[in-house]
């Protein structure tokens, strides 16, 4: 208790001798200018990363994964995508949840790097990809095409209460499927009870974005509508950027922000597995409390 204390009166007389020194205008400045140095440098460190490696993932189960050129939205995690640790208990999952090939649907595919990934990595041999916005489906084109993998992708615009229906008419059946659900809090209102109800024989790895509900509400329902589905909760876990040559001519600070995943808090995902999907060997993942992390 006295520890709390200290720290607190600590943290008081920092901020007091701040304002004295600098004023409120000095503060003010100071928080601004440090925002954008520190996405200057994270952008300047993922430039060198992508040159040096020549856009292709280096580790990881996407290994030789060819990126198109980075946009200014996903430019900023290029060196973690490359590195393989950017949602690197994500990969894990799906790695685990494919183990024997499956075909894979991603619903708010972005970029195409898992889509595309899980076709490269042989994890399916058909896959479709859920994207709203046109320059990202431009975008999941142009990288299905420097993989070779353009013919057995199918890219569909936004999901909706017909979702299972479009993507098993694109796999021709695709029962058993594997679904990445990412689609920025849309998930809370996208897996009602009838998406759910056809999605009883597949396994969905969706990520929870907890900024979208405050309150927790939303997920208490959500977890409560699947509970027919083997729930299972995970978070993001430890990284340790000193163990890549790429990144030894870096500071710590650059490491460090190479590890960032930009997140308001920590990231979480819920895997939910239909008691008709198929069966898949488990993995020792971060557990986190599904509702409260």
């Amino acid at each position: 208790m006295w520890l709390k204390k200290d720290l607190s009166t600590l943290r008081r007389i920092r901020t007091s001798l701040a304002f004295r020194l600098l004023g409120q205008d000095g503060i003010a400045a100071l928080v601004q200018s440090d925002g954008p140095s520190l996405r200057a440098v994270r952008a300047r460190v993922a430039a060198e990363i992508d040159k040096r490696l020549g856009s292709t993932v280096a580790y990881g189960p996407f290994r030789g994964l060819k990126l198109a050129p980075a946009k200014g939205w996903n430019s900023l995690d290029r060196a973690g995508l490359l590195l393989a640790i950017y949602e690197r208990e994500l990969l894990e999952h799906l790695a685990a949840a494919c183990s024997v090939p499956r075909p894979f649907v991603n619903v708010g595919a972005a970029d195409g790097y898992y889509v595309v990934g899980a076709l490269w990595a042989g994890w399916c041999d058909r896959a479709v990809a859920f994207e709203t916005s046109p320059d990202r489906r431009a975008l999941i084109a142009e990288t299905a095409a420097l993989n070779g993998v353009s013919d057995r992708l199918t890219i569909l615009g936004q999901a909706g209460d017909d979702m299972v229906d479009a993507a098993s008419q694109s796999l021709e059946g695709g029962g058993g499927a594997v679904w990445l659900i990412d689609v920025e809090g849309a998930e809370f209102s996208l897996l009602n009870d009838f998406v759910l109800g056809k999605l009883r024989d597949a396994t969905l790895v969706v990520e929870v974005h907890r900024w979208a509900d405050p309150s927790g509400e939303a997920r208490e329902r959500l977890w409560t509508r699947a509970r027919a589905f083997d729930r299972v909760a995970f978070g993001t876990g430890a990284r340790d950027p000193f163990c890549f040559e790429e990144l030894a001519d870096c500071s710590d600070d650059e490491r460090w922000l190479v590890c960032s995943e930009r997140r308001r808090m920590p990231g979480l995902w819920w895997q939910l597995t239909g008691p008709a999907a198929p069966h898949h060997r488990p993995i020792d993942g971060v557990g986190v409390d599904a509702l409260t992390r």
